[in-house]
């Protein structure tokens, strides 16, 4: 699993089940999608490199064998 393999599914165990994977091959990202009700619209944020590892670190200490 790579790192932002990793940071998807931490996550989406986190409660951010919208958070995807997007980009070309040389320039992949995380987004995440907000419904804005006042506007009626969704916007796609997307996740900064340091949010990323982040939640991958996170990944690798929740899965870490004991």
């Amino acid at each position: 699993m790579n790192t932002i393999d990793k940071a998807v599914a931490e996550m989406h165990k986190a409660g951010l089940y919208s958070a995807h994977i997007a980009g070309g091959a040389d320039d992949l990202g995380i987004y995440v999608d907000c419904w804005n009700s006042d506007l009626e619209f969704t916007l796609s944020i997307r996740i900064h490199e340091e949010e990323i590892n982040y939640y991958a670190n996170q990944y690798d200490k929740n899965n870490e064998t004991k």
